[in-house]
């Protein structure tokens, strides 16, 4: 019964190994973008800004007033008087509209602005997932370099056991053994604390047994390809600029609005009715020429501010790309190094080593320049997916690739 159960046990979890659902970054970033709310935040921003919108532009409520009086004419009979009246602010045709169109653009510039935070975001899953991903590629090949050098261990153990090598030398193996060892699980700790940050980023930690495909790790290349860059915020800046500019001609307007009163009295002896209407005389004050000011003053700032920005991001593009080239430049130097290391020069020095034609120390010196070069490598990609997608981050572009 015992071995039954455990029989079950063993054919469940493997059942549930072979049926996990195993992600590329183009599925997470689509459960993300299914299951997360950043998109749903997007979309009730815009319907909060178009609501405050129609909120601020709507027409004043009609005003009523009203008075009870108590008079006492000379001579006359005495008696309650009492009026009504109301007041309205009427808009010009065409004034509100513009007032909407104008905040209309400054609210899609101020969504532009958060668009890039959706890309950064994405592009932070793809960076997460490429770390991960070279990680576990780090993780297999330090294994099968382990389970090699195991192989040697055991054999100059059956050799201590026989007296052909010093305890001197199998203590060297162990040490370098155990240093493999404890290399090994620092990667594991590694990739395991990398893949976890990545499910929970993307929502994927309440999938249970959710694995990471790898399969469309994205080349290394020493170019990337930067057009249409800063196209969300040249964007933005465009109708920035445009509602600036409607909001200097919306101050350009001789009227763009009146009162219309009405009132109706009730006095001893008389009934009076009365319909009036006020109109500002827009010239008699400085406040319309002021406010044309402040928006093309504004408007200035902003074009220089805009133009400060550029320069500087000009600036860390041009910084990302150098290191992008120096990163992939060094990766391709590394991994001719390292294959001509892994192809001849490790199985020579173990050959020499085990025919006893080379010194243990020699022998592992080969092996350690051989996982320096390994560990160095792995760092280097790393380092170049990080600046990878730091680079679109900046340029507001998502992969591509």
């Amino acid at each position: 019964m015992k071995k039954g159960a455990i029989a079950t046990a063993v054919f469940l979890l493997c059942g549930s190994m072979l049926w996990a659902k195993s992600y590329t970054l183009k599925e997470i970033r689509s459960y993300t973008k299914q299951s997360g709310t950043i998109d749903r935040a997007l979309k009730l921003t815009a319907q909060a800004k178009e609501a405050q919108n129609l909120s601020d532009t709507a027409s004043d409520p009609l005003e009523i007033s009203g008075m009870v009086l108590r008079a006492y004419p000379d001579g006359m009979r005495s008696g309650n008087e009492y009026n009504v009246g109301f007041t309205k602010n009427v808009k010009l045709p065409g004034v509100v509209d513009e007032e909407q169109r104008m905040n209309r653009l400054r609210n899609e510039s101020d969504l532009l602005g958060m668009r890039q935070s959706v890309i950064a975001y994405e592009n932070g899953l793809g960076s997460l997932y490429h770390s991960y991903c070279v990680s576990r590629e780090a993780y297999r090949s330090f294994a099968k370099g382990y389970k090699d050098f195991q192989t040697v261990f055991k054999k100059r153990q059956k050799a201590y056991r026989y007296d052909e090598i010093s305890k001197t030398e199998l203590l060297q193996l162990q040490l370098e053994r155990d240093r493999l060892r404890a290399k090994l699980a620092g990667l594991k700790m590694q990739m395991d604390a990398q893949k976890k940050s990545l499910l929970r980023l993307s929502g994927l930690e309440r999938q249970n047994g959710a694995v990471l495909s790898c399969r469309d790790l994205y080349p290394i290349r020493v170019s990337v390809k930067t057009a249409d860059a800063f196209a969300l915020s040249t964007e933005a800046q465009r109708k920035r600029l445009q509602s600036l500019d409607m909001k200097r001609q919306r101050y350009s307007h001789m009227l763009d609005s009146f009162d219309i009163t009405g009132q109706y009295a009730n006095e001893v002896d008389t009934d009076r009715y009365g319909i009036g209407v006020s109109i500002p005389l827009n010239f008699t004050s400085s406040r319309n020429e002021e406010a044309k000011a402040a928006a093309m003053y504004a408007r200035s700032a902003a074009e220089a501010q805009f133009e400060q920005r550029m320069r500087q991001k000009s600036a860390a593009v041009a910084g990302l790309k150098a290191k992008l080239r120096s990163e992939a430049t060094m990766i391709q130097a590394y991994r001719a190094n390292l294959l001509t290391y892994k192809k001849e020069l490790l199985p020579l020095s173990r050959k020499s080593y085990e025919l006893g034609e080379s010194s243990v120390t020699a022998y592992l010196m080969t092996r350690q320049r051989a996982n320096m070069l390994q560990e160095e490598m792995f760092a280097r990609k790393q380092a170049y997916y990080q600046t990878y997608f730091k680079l679109l981050t900046l340029l507001e572009k998502k992969d591509e690739q």
